[in-house]
């Protein structure tokens, strides 16, 4: 059986491809897939990593009932523990991290891709926690990252009213949560290839800070 989530190299970059599609639903097996899929791409020789997924969504969020279904609370809190370990584990890769987005990025998804360093979005890029519908907010940090991109005051209005972030610029800065957009038509899968010197982070890429990290990495330096 194929697994949802995969990791390849194509020279020296990294590539995690989220595969259950139509809406690449995180269950447990993803889950666990995608932990699988972090830790090869930790100890790969790689200087950066692109997260994609298949079909038109990035992902419509967690499949709540098998995650948490008939958990105690102590139960829910370790598998909560789990996930945290996980974001914590993307957001200090020691490479610059990369997360190509098109159509739904709900909940689970958006708490994963700003644990990455950068977000392409196509322009039918959706963001959203859908987690007020049953009652929680963001459970791993997603709420204080997002703040981090786009203001304390948009992301609280995101969180409390399941607001979604369009690609499209506006006046409200609701574009800042990604640093680039590419047309829905372009291929899924383009191949990207660093040069002969790795990504050099500035502490503001634009006036709006739209591309700071939300954790600072200490990157490795060039060799040979």
């Amino acid at each position: 059986m194929m697994s949802k989530v995969l990791f390849e190299q194509d020279g020296e970059v990294g590539i995690i491809t989220i595969s259950d599609p139509p809406l690449n639903l995180f269950g447990l097996e993803l889950i666990a897939a995608l932990i699988t899929a972090t830790a090869e791409a930790q100890a790969a020789p790689i200087r950066a990593l692109l997260l994609r997924s298949e079909g038109e969504h990035f992902t419509a969020g967690a499949q709540v009932d098998e995650v948490f279904g008939g958990l105690t609370e102590a139960e829910g809190a370790e598998r909560i523990e789990g996930f945290l370990e996980l974001a914590q584990r993307t957001e200090r890769l020691p490479f610059p991290t990369l997360a190509a987005v098109r159509g739904l990025c709900l909940a689970a998804g958006l708490e994963t891709v700003l644990t990455l360093d950068l977000i392409w979005a196509s322009d039918t890029a959706q963001f959203a926690f859908a987690e007020p519908i049953i009652g929680l907010t963001p459970i791993i940090g997603g709420a204080y990252r997002l703040a981090a991109r786009v203001g304390t005051g948009r992301a609280i209005e995101t969180v409390f009213r399941r607001g979604r972030i369009r690609r499209q610029r506006s006046p409200s800065g609701a574009s800042s949560i990604v640093c680039c957009q590419t047309p829905s038509s372009t291929r899924s899968r383009s191949r990207s290839r660093t040069g002969s010197q790795p990504a050099r982070r500035s502490p503001a890429t634009s006036p709006r800070n739209c591309c700071a990290p939300t954790a600072r990495k200490a990157w490795p330096q060039p060799t040979g």
